[in-house]
């Protein structure tokens, strides 16, 4: 018996361009930027001044005191997205209780330190540290706090990858379903590092831009003149399950999860390695059992960094040859969410299909040679589109391939 076919049956998102599935389609295939001035805090002495920034965020829209007490913000958003993902896929009652939980996250609750320890070292006398931070620093919330607001009492499980956290959540989220284990996961990834500490600490490695461009002309993913990332927040989840689950409840798929690599570069934790890089992306195709001339779209990881930029150029032109298909980079609009990102560039992935739109990338022209990458328009294209290949390289050489395929 062949294992079993995986389908998404519901995606959610909340990020800097969009709250919801809709608004975030729209307003990416339209080629918007959700990069801006970074107001939220004081972000000098840093010579960064731009972020990917979910704009007019109230908490108090969408969660009671209490949940604000305890959930970090990359939690919020990854409940956020979950629940538009669940009510999409219609998935209720036991059915849902039987669901496992996969989230990715890179930062997770780190964030929550700093006010414990400005309690115990800043001068101030006799300040008391939040009774909730270690729930709040917990990375496993994510995935609990899904599991606890759906009642999802299967398998629950985190994964902290860096930038392939949520890529790598889908994956194994898949790899149970085809084994037969669950027929119905939640999965992706969150993130909310866009705070001054971070800022500084990013920027002390020198991979964020310091470019004075408009915000949304900073995240310039393969251009000749890139110098660096976009820091950026946001969620997205999917519902995944099987082709009998789906007949079961009479489920029309959005689109199916043919392919899926995982593996280490072993090399550095923090520079990208051809091998490794190539290895994932032919093993995914390997997994879907298709060949690279099949793949209509790619979606680019494209951080805007130089190694990362021309390695991954370097990695689709070994495999793809002359035969680059049409290719999107989405962080030239969003920035990078870190363990987000590679969910939401999955959900875009499935996006393009269900629309047969490539998206556009942003600032990429003129285009540095030594990426192979000439194929980066600056706004949407109709395209006829089958199957899309999702690429993420994380710092650890962690490196994770998803491949999706229209159900036509």
């Amino acid at each position: 018996m062949g294992r079993k076919r995986v389908f998404v049956t519901g995606m959610g998102i909340f990020c800097p361009l969009g709250v919801e599935i809709k608004e975030f389609w729209n307003n990416l295939s339209q080629g918007k930027s959700g990069v801006h001035h970074i107001t939220k805090f004081d972000h000098t002495p840093s010579l960064t001044k731009v972020a990917g920034i979910i704009q007019n965020y109230d908490p108090n829209s969408y969660f009671s005191p209490r949940v604000q007490r305890s959930c970090e913000a990359f939690v919020q958003y990854g409940l956020l997205a979950a629940r538009e993902a669940i009510v999409q896929s219609e998935i209720t009652g036991p059915d849902l209780a039987k669901c496992a939980v996969v989230a990715g996250t890179g930062i997770g609750g780190i964030v929550s330190y700093k006010p414990a320890y400005d309690a115990l070292y800043l001068p101030e006398a006799n300040k008391k540290i939040n009774a909730f931070t270690i729930p709040k620093m917990m990375n496993n919330a994510l995935s609990a706090q899904i599991a606890i607001n759906h009642g999802c009492k299967g398998r629950n499980l985190t994964v902290n990858t860096a930038c392939s956290s949520g890529a790598n959540a889908i994956g194994i989220g898949a790899e149970w379903l085809q084994t037969g284990l669950y027929d119905t996961v939640v999965c992706g990834g969150a993130e909310g590092p866009v705070t001054y500490e971070l800022l500084r600490t990013w920027e002390a490695m020198g991979v964020l831009s310091r470019s004075m461009d408009a915000p949304e002309r900073v995240s310039k993913p393969f251009a000749m003149d890139r110098d660096g990332f976009v820091l950026s927040e946001g969620a997205a989840m999917i519902v995944i399950e099987t082709e009998e689950s789906c007949t079961r409840r009479n489920q029309s798929p959005i689109a199916e999860l043919i392919g899926f690599a995982s593996n280490c570069d072993a090399k550095s934790l923090t520079s990208p390695e051809l091998e490794g890089v190539s290895l994932a992306i032919q093993k995914a195709l390997k997994d879907a059992e298709i060949s690279p001339i099949d793949v209509d779209c790619i979606n680019l990881h494209g951080t805007g960094t130089k190694l990362n930029d021309q390695t991954e150029g370097a990695a689709i032109k070994k495999i793809f040859g002359n035969q680059i298909p049409l290719c999107s980079a989405n962080k030239s609009q969003l920035g990078h969410s870190m363990g987000a990102a590679s969910a939401i560039e999955a959900v875009v992935s499935v996006l393009s299909i269900q629309h047969q739109i490539v998206p556009p990338s942003l600032n990429c022209q003129p285009a540095d040679p030594v990426c192979h990458l000439q194929n980066l328009s600056p706004v949407s294209q109709k395209h006829k589109i089958q199957n899309v290949l999702s690429n993420s390289f994380a710092f650890g050489g962690s490196n994770a391939c998803l491949l999706f395929s229209s159900c036509n």
